[in-house]
Order: structure tokens, then sequence, then C-alpha cells
């Protein structure tokens, strides 16, 4: 599937391919799950994700890395009214579904805006850690469980910014 990856490219004069001048470790690639906890997902629905839905994800991707050679980073985030960390951005291999808590309640209101944006500086701190160690790239993922209603402090929607 990434086999394009383990091509080298020609660089251009005075300018190094990132492919040329990273080191010959394997590519990395960044995924944050963002699961909503809010009220409006209900317990059943947080439960699933984090006992069946992670469990396959991690799974899929240590699967893929086997494969292809990428070594797949996984960081979890749940959203509500704040956002938490519960997995810090890891090597998918050092994943480990039975370190994940128990109590996850769903409450709160849906500040799915404040979890992308959080989710998306996670991953930049992981792209700024790869391009000091100058290990290749091979793309970046979020995944978002949600119910797909957005809303801001007071539980009223709210749409995304166009940023987003």
């Amino acid at each position: 599937m990434f086999d394009w990856l383990k091509r080298s490219t020609p660089s251009l004069p005075g300018k190094p391919s990132r492919v040329t001048v990273a080191s010959p470790r394997a590519y990395e690639s960044n995924t944050i799950v963002l699961i909503d906890t809010s009220y409006s997902v209900g317990q059943e629905m947080v439960d699933f994700a984090v006992r069946k839905g992670l469990p396959a994800i991690a799974g899929s991707m240590l699967s893929a890395s086997t494969r292809n050679g990428i070594v797949y980073n996984l960081g979890v985030m749940t959203f509500a009214s704040d956002v938490c960390e519960v997995v810090p951005m890891t090597d998918v291999r050092a994943f480990d579904e039975r370190r994940l808590p128990d109590d996850l309640a769903a409450s709160g209101v849906t500040m799915m805006e404040k979890a992308l944006w959080r989710a998306l500086a996670e991953i930049d701190k992981a792209k700024a850690r790869q391009d000091r160690e100058r290990i290749a790239r091979a793309g970046s993922l979020i995944v978002v469980v949600t119910d797909g209603c957005p809303t801001d402090e007071d539980g009223a929607r709210k749409d995304l910014s166009p940023y987003l």
C-alpha cells in the first residue's frame, strides 16, 4: 500500500529530499482517536468505543505496521466539556487496552472544536519530534467517535469554525 514510501527520490541541487535525509528508521504515522464522552452520546456508546473500538483500531494499526514497516503512533483523547488525554501519543506496539480507564462517564456538552484543535496540536508536536529526529512521516489522521452534534459551553448547537 505504501510501497512508494520505500523508494528514494532524487533531490534537487542544494535541496535534500525528505526521503534521502531521513534516518534509516521506519516511517512514522500519527493517529489521534477522539472519543466523545458527552451526555448526548450516552454511556453505552462510550463504553463500546473504549472497550471494542479502540482495541480494534489499535489492532488494525499493529497489523498494518507488521505488513508495511511503518511505525504507527496512537494517541487517545476524550472530549465533552473538557478535553482529556487518555493515552499519550505512543507507538501502537506499546498500546495496552488494559490500561484504559474504566470510569469514563458520559456527561457534559460536546466541545468538538476544542478537541479537534487539541488533537491537531498533539499531532504537530509529534511531527516536530520526527523532524528533529529526522524520521520520515507517512501521514497523520484524526479519528472522531461522536454523535456529530458539536455544542458550545451552554449546550447550544454550534458549527465548527471554517478553519476546521
